[in-house]
């Protein structure tokens, strides 16, 4: 089965990719982060959103560029 990655690299029309992460916010104060997708930017300006995982409690999900740590995104 080939990976999202050569599955992305095929398509045309998708310029850049963010990630997609479900926030829930902890008793303590924090945040928990937890990476649930990836959205893809597509050359028409629309973005498409793929899921690995759905949110079954609140929360909310955030779509950041990839690579930045976690600790940096518990700042908010």
């Amino acid at each position: 089965m080939p990976t999202e990655a050569a599955n992305t690299a095929r398509k045309p029309g998708l310029i850049k990719h963010k990630e997609v992460w479900l926030v829930d916010d902890r008793q303590d104060g924090r945040s928990a982060w937890t990476r649930v997708g990836t959205a893809y930017e597509k050359s028409d300006g629309s973005w498409t959103i793929r899921l690995s995982a759905l949110p079954v409690s609140g929360g909310r999900m955030n779509i950041r560029d990839p690579g930045r740590r976690v600790d940096e995104r518990n700042a908010e």
